[in-house]
C-alpha cells in the first residue's frame, strides 16, 4: 500500500486547508495510507483520526524534528505533498519524492518598490530546482513567466473534490436564524477578498428584500462588522464566521459572488458550480482562461475593484442565468486526482 505524507500549515480556513482536507479524505477513502501532518492545531478542534497529527513544539524547528521523528518511525512513505515548504529539510525522503503545491498567483501578491524584488528574490529561492505541483495552468504560467522560477520539475494537478460529499453536506439544513432571500460569499475575511467591494455592490442591488450571508472567519472580521454598521446594513448582511459546511449556504442561496483582488484556483467557485448555483465574480482567477471553464458564464465576469459593475452583474445573473452542465466538473472528481498525484511517484526527473 502507498503510504503518503501531507505536510500543511493548517486545516482550518480557507480553499488551500480544504484542498489537503479534501486530498487526505480521498486517498484514505480509495485505500491509500496518507497521513496529514499539521502545523498549528485549531482551538477546539475534536480530532478523532489518528492519521491527522498536531506537530508537538512552539518553534519550526521543534515542530520540524517532531515530524521527522514521526516520518522514521512510521516509514516507509512513498511520496509527501506539502504546503509548508520550510518544512522540506526535516523530511527524510529523497529530493524527487517531495513535492511543493501552489495554489495563489504570486505575481500578484508581490507588492511594490523594494520588497517587491526582495520577495521576488525569496520566491525563486524558495521554488530554486523544487519539484512543484500548480493547481492550475495559469499559476504554472505565472510562476515560470512572471516569477522565473526555476523549478526541477513541474505539474498541473488541479485540486480534488469529492461530489457525492458536497452533495449530501449540501443536504443538510441550515440554522434558523439564515434568511430564505440571499446571495452568499464564502471565504476568510482577508484584505485579499475585498469584502468591502462586496458590501459596497451589495448597498446597490436594487432589491432591498435581498440579504447577503458571508461565511468565512478571519482577522478582517470586526472591520467588516464597523462596514455594515456604518451603511445601515446590519438587518440584511450576516457574518456567520467559520463554518465546516459552507456547502449548505451555497445550495440555499440564489447566487455565490466573489469579490477578490487575487484568487489562485478558488475553489469556492468550482463548488458553487458543482452545486448548480450561478457565480459572479471580479476577474481575480485564471481559472477563467482554463479551457474547462464554460465560456456562457464568462459574461458576469467583471473587472477587478468595481462595485457599480459587480452589483450589475448580480442583478443580470439574478434575472437570467445559463445552464450549469455537470460535464465540466468531471475532470476535478477526487478519483482521477488521487491518480494524478500517484503518477508523481512515478514521474520523470
Amino acid at each position: 500500500m502507498k503510504k503518503i505524507a501531507l505536510v500543511v500549515k493548517e486545516i482550518e480556513g480557507g480553499g488551500i486547508q480544504k484542498s489537503y482536507l479534501t486530498l487526505f479524505h480521498s486517498l484514505r477513502k480509495y485505500g491509500y495510507d496518507a497521513w496529514l501532518f499539521v502545523l498549528v492545531k485549531p482551538k477546539g478542534f475534536d480530532n478523532d483520526n489518528e492519521r491527522i497529527i498536531f506537530l508537538g513544539g512552539k518553534t519550526g524547528f521543534q515542530k520540524g524534528l517532531h515530524l521527522r521523528r514521526l516520518m522514521q518511525k512510521h516509514a516507509p512513505f512513498s511520496l509527501a505533498i506539502v504546503n509548508a515548504e520550510y518544512m522540506k529539510k526535516y523530511i527524510p525522503l529523497e529530493r524527487e519524492r517531495i513535492f511543493f503545491t501552489v495554489h495563489v498567483m504570486w505575481s500578484q501578491r508581490l507588492g511594490r518598490g523594494i520588497s517587491r524584488w526582495t520577495k521576488l528574490l525569496k520566491l525563486r529561492l524558495r521554488y530554486f530546482h523544487q519539484n512543484i505541483v500548480a493547481v492550475s495552468r495559469g499559476i504554472q504560467d505565472d510562476l515560470l513567466y512572471k516569477i522565473k522560477v526555476i523549478p526541477g520539475q513541474i505539474h498541473i494537478i488541479p485540486d480534488p473534490y469529492d461530489i457525492d460529499d458536497i452533495a449530501q453536506k449540501a443536504a443538510i439544513p441550515l440554522p434558523a436564524s439564515i434568511p430564505e432571500n440571499y446571495i452568499v460569499a464564502v471565504g476568510s475575511l482577508l484584505d485579499v477578498k475585498r469584502y468591502d467591494l462586496m458590501i459596497d455592490a451589495f448597498s446597490q442591488l436594487a432589491d432591498k428584500s435581498l440579504h447577503l450571508v458571508i461565511v468565512g472567519g478571519g482577522r478582517r472580521y470586526d472591520a467588516l462588522r464597523q462596514e455594515i454598521e456604518a451603511r445601515k446594513l446590519r438587518e440584511r448582511v450576516h457574518l456567520i464566521g467559520f463554518d465546516t459546511n459552507p456547502y449548505r449556504y451555497i445550495r440555499n442561496a440564489k447566487l455565490l459572488v466573489l469579490s477578490s483582488d487575487s484568487e489562485g484556483f478558488s475553489r469556492v467557485l468550482i463548488e458553487a458550480l458543482i452545486l448548480k448555483k450561478p457565480i459572479v465574480s471580479t476577474d481575480c482567477t485564471p481559472i477563467f482562461e482554463e479551457d474547462f471553464f464554460p465560456s456562457a458564464l464568462k459574461k458576469y465576469i467583471v473587472p477587478k475593484g468595481n462595485a457599480a459593475a459587480l452589483a450589475q452583474s448580480v442583478e443580470a445573473a439574478l434575472r437570467e442565468y445559463p445552464e450549469i452542465s455537470s460535464d465540466f466538473y468531471h475532470a476535478f472528481a477526487d478519483d482521477k486526482i488521487i491518480d494524478a498525484y500517484l503518477s508523481l511517484i512515478r514521474a520523470p526527473e
